[in-house]
């Protein structure tokens, strides 16, 4: 079965327009304190090595806080929030036999996935880690052995820093150096093969984002990221499929790496996720099932939302700045259509008012409107001043601001 792979880079900059009431804070309750031997099991974890953290979970679900369900995205790392939750929708026409042939899977507030390894044709792997401790999160840094992990231990076990006690730390590190030795190459998961032989040996290669042979290309083994996750899921579970969108499983499985970068520069605001897929099929795929999949731009992917009046309010407003960016790729080189050939739309509507083609037309429609601008940009730059939420009480500050600026 054909394996193919998707890379989303998870880039969080200032945002241009967004009200601050509708923010959680940090001080949000969480489900209490927990052991070191629940945090630790590889069940969930966070990428939080630079100015942003963020939580995931080995059955897909992502970008939420897995103890109290809230946003999981802290953005600068340990003041504020900047995301609810994230999640990877898939879909295409899958040619086995079984109806509906139109399948759609993944997350969204539902998690459609399981962790685990398809382990042959239409069976999962124990996705229990009690009962089969593989199936974890394989959770790596470099600097494992000698970092200070106090504030890394803190997040995990939703502690305090000050409440972090030596064998907490020592516990972590322990599971880092068994996520390292326990690297599974064997399973897809990425590595620089120091020597070449092919093989991972954890006293010689290194976890990683890609893979690459380092005797032969030395100089792609000359840069690697600094924390680097990896951990496979499957949509074998019908139950969980029809939950999310009513469809079947289709019998993919989906290896998920998320990296990201100790820098103080623009590295340091992304956290990165690839996904590669595998179709291995389920119990009673034939062996010449194919999936035709053109793909789904992001506008029709995000149709979902407008169902639910809940989520289509927000989506109202966030939504048209991502599109205006659509003429962009992950790393800004400008594109006119998606890897599968489907044409970008770019245009959109700013707060129900000023309509505009593209990224030139959303910048004019935000500079017709200069008070937007600076006034949300005057609320977080003050919140990440402060180091904390802004509350009511600071309003009056940041209309001093604005009446100010616009003065001038």
């Amino acid at each position: 079965m054909r394996a193919i792979s998707l890379h989303a880079a998870l880039l969080i900059a200032v945002v241009l327009i967004a009200s601050s009431e509708a923010r959680e804070t940090m001080s949000s309750p969480r489900a209490g304190k927990i052991a070191q031997s629940e945090e630790f099991n590889g069940e969930r974890a966070l990428i939080n090595v630079n100015n942003l953290s963020m939580w995931f979970k080995n059955d897909g679900y992502s970008a939420r806080d897995p103890l109290s369900g809230n946003s999981g995205v802290s953005y600068p790392r340990g003041t504020d929030y900047a995301i609810f939750a994230d999640g990877l929708i898939f879909g295409g026409y899958v040619r086995d036999g079984v109806e509906p042939a139109l399948r759609v899977g993944g997350q969204t507030y539902e998690i459609g996935t399981r962790p685990g390894r398809i382990i042959e044709k239409g069976v999962a792997d124990d996705g229990d880690i009690q009962a089969n401790p593989k199936a974890r999160i394989y959770r790596v840094r470099a600097d494992y052995a000698t970092a200070d992990l106090t504030q890394d231990a803190a997040e995990m076990l939703s502690k305090g820093s000050t409440e972090v006690t030596a064998a907490d730390i020592s516990a972590l590190r322990a599971q880092y150096e068994k996520d390292w030795n326990e690297w599974p190459a064997a399973w897809g998961a990425p590595f620089y093969d120091v020597d070449g032989n092919g093989t991972y040996d954890p006293g010689v290669d290194r976890p990683s984002f890609r893979n690459a042979d380092c005797v032969a290309s030395p100089a792609v083994c000359a840069n690697n990221a600094d924390q680097i996750a990896w951990f496979v899921i499957n949509d074998l579970d019908a139950g969980a499929t029809a939950s999310l969108y009513g469809a079947p499983p289709i019998g993919l499985e989906i290896q998920v790496t998320l990296w990201a970068y100790a820098r103080t520069d623009a590295l340091g605001e992304v956290i990165f996720k690839k996904f590669r897929f595998e179709y291995k099929g389920t119990a009673d795929t034939p062996d010449d099932a194919v999936i035709e999949a053109q793909g789904f731009t992001l506008r029709e992917r995000l149709e979902q939302h407008k169902v639910n009046q809940t989520c289509a309010s927000c989506h109202a407003k966030i939504d048209p700045l991502g599109f205006a960016l659509e003429n962009y790729d992950a790393i800004g080189r400008s594109r006119d259509t998606y890897q599968s050939g489907l044409e970008i739309d770019a245009s959109g509507q700013l707060f129900g008012e000023d309509k505009f083609t593209d990224i030139i037309g959303l910048k004019d429609a935000i500079l017709d409107h200069p008070e937007w601008f600076i006034k949300a940009f005057s609320e977080h730059l003050l919140s990440y001043s402060l180091g904390r939420e802004l509350e009511v009480e600071d309003k009056p500050a940041v209309d001093r601001i604005l009446r100010n600026v616009m003065a001038d």
